[in-house]
């Protein structure tokens, strides 16, 4: 493993739903200056806000959020789906910054 690649982390935050994962996160991507990966797999639908504890406008404004609110409801999204899309988001965001955080009560985290 080269130097530079040594330096990278992804920090994941699991749990139950409405624990503060997603107010953990957000702090955590603040102090580091990252981006965030849903891996919660209700947060990534459209319109299913009720019993997902999605984080509000406000906290979404605050840091780059990746797979919330991305699919409509009747769309098709695997975990090998999940994987290869989260694995290039990773790569971009490892490009520019050290550290990701992974945040999510799915079985995806």
């Amino acid at each position: 493993m080269s130097e530079a690649s040594a330096k990278k982390r992804l920090i994941v935050i699991g749990g139950a739903t409405a624990t503060g994962k997603s107010k953990l996160a957000i702090r955590l991507a603040r102090h580091f200056d990252t981006e965030i990966l849903s891996a919660d797999s209700r947060q990534f639908y459209k319109g299913l806000d009720i019993g997902t504890a999605k984080p509000e406008p406000n906290e979404l404004a605050l840091v780059r959020h990746h797979f919330v609110d991305f699919l409509e409801p009747d769309a098709t999204f695997s975990v090998g789906d999940f994987e290869m899309q989260a694995l290039e988001i990773l790569k971009n965001i490892f490009q520019k910054k050290d550290y990701a955080i992974l945040a999510g009560g799915s079985g995806f985290t």
